[in-house]
């Protein structure tokens, strides 16, 4: 066996985002200024509203819950609180509209 064959079988990647339309983009995922909250933009690639549900994975939680999620401006300030299912939002993106979350997770 040469150096680095395994017959282990691959890990699959673990994701910090699931996002359930193809149509909508992660454009920037970051910890805020301060390092207490996760801050994730998306924007619609569509002409059309668009629905869809983000939802933080295995490897942003790393075994942590969602305390709360937040709407904010792209300056990072909340706007509105967003009822969430351990952290899963449904949101609907205007027309190439972008949207700024952010994350509060427990320590």
């Amino acid at each position: 066996m040469r150096f680095g064959d395994s017959q282990a079988p691959a890990a699959s990647a673990a994701r910090l985002f699931e996002l359930s339309s193809s149509d909508a983009a992660l454009s920037a995922a970051k910890l805020d200024d301060a390092g207490s909250r996760v801050i994730v933009r998306l924007w619609n690639r569509k002409r059309e509203k668009l629905a869809t549900r983000l939802a933080p994975g295995a490897a942003l939680l790393a075994g942590r819950r969602v305390k709360h999620v937040a709407l904010c401006d792209l300056d990072e300030r909340e706007q509105r609180a967003l009822l969430h299912d351990q952290g899963s939002v449904q949101l609907e993106l205007a027309p190439f509209g972008l949207a700024t979350i952010a994350f509060t997770l427990d320590s």
